[in-house]
């Protein structure tokens, strides 16, 4: 029980200090754990990654390579064989992902926005990086990563998702869980609410007032 005190202690401490990946050179440095898709692909400005998830225990972070904004990335975690209810949802050069889960009947619903610190590699050649400061899928022995494309409008459901497979940076056999809360998440119940506050009310009696149905902001 003190040793688990300690890293969480620890790991807070790490957690303030998280510094956002802005560089390719620096996405799975050896202090870092990558995953990749293709094999053992080329990480470069030139190179063959399709996508490359960086692990640490302050942040996750990932590189992303898809010329075609008319699709999102789903990205999630299976332990042991058994795939995580939640996974991420992330939308091409949008800086905003989204946490949900399958929970009945296959349907995606939504639970939390991150804010996500966005990196544009390549624009002409859609490549991206996603930077968050917390741990956002769970690690350890038996866990496994997957990401996959589909396009906007499809169902949101991940059954078809390619396995990444460990690139660079040494195994994570200590058990993190992906952190809740924060000042860079939102819960569905905060967005709904400010999106309810983004709307003025117009009192048709008072002809002094200016009011304007603005977009809502979530």
């Amino acid at each position: 029980m003190l040793l688990k005190i300690a890293l969480l202690l620890a790991f807070g401490q790490c957690f303030i200090a998280a510094v956002p990946i802005t560089d390719i050179a620096n996405l799975c440095t050896t202090d870092r754990t990558c995953y990749s898709s293709p094999d053992k692909c080329e990480l470069s400005e030139d190179g063959n990654c399709d996508f490359v998830l960086s692990l640490s225990p302050t942040q996750t972070d990932f590189y992303i390579n898809e010329t075609n904004f008319d699709k999102y990335t789903i990205i999630y975690s299976k332990k042991d064989g058994i795939r995580a209810l939640k996974y991420l949802l992330c939308y091409q050069g949008y800086q905003r992902c989204f946490m949900g889960s399958e929970k009945k009947n296959d349907i995606w619903r939504l639970e939390m926005k991150y804010a996500t610190k966005m990196t544009v590699v390549d624009e002409a050649e859609g490549t991206y990086l996603y930077s968050f400061p917390r741990v956002v899928f769970e690690t350890g022995t038996g866990v496994e990563y997957f990401y996959e494309k589909r396009y906007i409008g499809a169902p949101i459901h991940a059954k078809h998702g390619v396995p990444l497979t460990h690139l660079s940076g040494p195994l994570l056999t200590i058990n993190l869980q992906s952190v809740k809360g924060g000042n860079d998440t939102k819960t569905l119940e905060t967005m709904l609410h400010n999106a309810a506050k983004s709307f003025v009310d117009i009192d048709p009696n008072k002809s002094s007032q200016n009011g304007t149905r603005r977009n809502p902001k979530i």
